[in-house]
């Protein structure tokens, strides 16, 4: 599951938090599908997540609130701090040798190999075979980072 697609960019957690307690009913029913294919068990609330039950959603954003608090608030500021140099020296990057610089950069964890980026030992839960396309459009920014059917072009090594 991906939060981030279902909710988008967020100044803040709490505005985070708020577009997943509005998302739309299908758009959280596709998303937490990804639950139903990983496990038979599962808690109620989440059950009830999955079939986009407001109260359930409304736990759910509770219980990330509370994990923010207790694991990441504390640490934000340095983790921020963190992020935005990572943001400027990849910019940095593609700036000088554009998307091709900004890919092959990414080694060892990926392998920029045009067409494809390889991410050696990735293992995708739902999507078996590993491999996602673009529909010919070039990689950039946008289509980069988050592994799901359609986006990005992204292969597992042979042999993995």
């Amino acid at each position: 599951m991906d939060l981030f697609t279902l909710v988008g960019a967020a100044g803040c957690m709490g505005e985070g938090l708020e577009r997943l307690i509005s998302a739309p009913e299908g758009r959280l029913r596709d998303e937490f599908a990804v639950c139903s294919a990983t496990s038979r068990r599962r808690t109620q609330w989440l059950s009830g997540v999955m079939a986009a039950d407001r109260e359930s959603v409304q736990r759910l954003a509770a219980g990330l609130q509370d994990c923010h608090e207790v694991a990441v608030a504390s640490y934000w500021g340095r983790i921020r701090h963190h992020l935005d140099g990572e943001v400027a020296h990849r910019a940095r990057l593609m700036v000088r040798g554009g998307v091709t610089a900004l890919l092959e950069s990414l080694r060892p964890m990926a392998m920029w190999k045009p067409p494809v980026l390889e991410i050696p030992g990735y293992r995708p839960l739902v999507h078996p075979t590993a491999d996602f396309h673009l529909g010919g459009a070039p990689p950039g920014p946008g289509s980069i980072g988050v592994l799901r059917a359609g986006s990005p072009a992204v292969r597992q090594p042979s042999g993995r």
